[in-house]
């Protein structure tokens, strides 16, 4: 029920926001997102049981089973657009038949009574509450994305591409180092937490830095060996290596403040958890506009903003784990 309400708002809300995010474009563009919407939905109607399955696994510590589920999300996508590809649009199609093929191969031993027992009415009020109070604050973390995207729609042609690439190779990098939220579970436990917390943040850094030193120093062979083919040539791979290498930088960062965003969620600050998501948003909107259209820098001070945003995000993640 949840994944179709999300899936029916995303429709709503998608030629809305465009207005927004996307003052750089032109009309076409706008009316190319909202028509692209439809397609989304499936994957957004079935990424909801999905996770909430994956949640359950965890919890028993399961996790072998929970990445294999993910594993069968690559692997079905794949082989989807490997045989039909007629457009962009193949693309949301592929992940949405991912998670509904990996969903079903996390059905069997689940934890849940079909249907739901009378007497359980209680727990599931419960439950509904907080599934509301996280939505909520993660709601203010789309802001963050609403940012990005608007001041990526006046960067120059093929940069905002060529920034998804650069994102995709980052940000799978930053989720293999988060270990799919594994910590989630010890990090419940109240007893020794903070040395857990401690522990674990060491870990990362220790992991994460030599993956940010290696992608930012030769991020065109890297570009190259994973993307350079088809329409994506030699130009396409100069811009997205000279974007990924600044990126890169901010891996480290990124990977830590994971954990202390997911610790203020277990100790139920959810407001402490929506400011550091909101203060994120409006950190990279104030320094991309001053860079981009105060100071002229255009990609460069784009990247700059995102780059240094990241780490005060972190240092705003620091200050609300210890005010908690």
């Amino acid at each position: 029920t949840l994944g179709l309400a999300a899936a029916i708002m995303f429709l709503a809300i998608v030629p809305v926001v465009a207005r927004f995010v996307m003052v750089g474009l032109g009309p076409d563009e706008k009316a190319a997102m909202s028509i692209l919407a439809l397609w989304f939905a499936p994957w957004v109607a079935i990424s909801a049981p999905f996770y909430a399955a994956g949640a359950l696994v965890k919890a028993e510590s399961r996790f072998r089973r929970f990445m294999l589920a993910e594993i069968t999300v690559t692997l079905v996508s794949l082989a989807i657009l490997w045989v039909w590809r007629p457009g962009v649009h193949a693309i949301p199609v592929a992940y949405g038949a991912g998670y509904a093929v990996a969903f079903l191969t996390l059905l069997p031993g689940l934890p849940i009574t079909w249907p739901l027992l009378r007497n359980e009415q209680g727990l599931t009020k419960q439950v509904v509450s907080q599934i509301a109070r996280f939505g909520a604050v993660a709601q203010v973390g789309t802001l963050g994305a609403l940012a990005d995207r608007f001041l990526a729609s006046h960067l120059p042609a093929g940069a905002i591409a060529a920034g998804s690439y650069s994102a995709l190779i980052t940000g799978q990098t930053a989720a293999l180092l988060g270990f799919r939220d594994a910590y989630m579970v010890p990090l419940s436990e109240s007893e020794r937490r903070a040395e857990r917390l401690e522990r674990m943040l060491s870990g990362l850094l220790v992991l994460s830095v030599p993956c940010a030193f290696f992608l930012s120093t030769h991020a065109q062979p890297v570009v190259s060996l994973l993307l350079e083919r088809g329409k994506f040539d030699g130009a396409a791979v100069s811009l997205a290596a000279q974007m990924l290498a600044v990126q890169a930088i901010a891996i480290p960062v990124s990977v830590l403040i994971l954990p202390l965003y997911r610790t203020l969620q277990i100790l139920g600050r959810m407001r402490l958890a929506a400011l550091l998501l909101f203060a994120s948003a409006v950190v990279n909107l104030v320094l991309g506009s001053i860079l981009m259209f105060g100071l002229g820098l255009g990609l460069r001070g784009y990247l700059i903003a995102l780059t240094t945003g990241t780490h005060i995000t972190f240092g705003v993640a620091c200050l609300l784990v210890r005010l908690a």
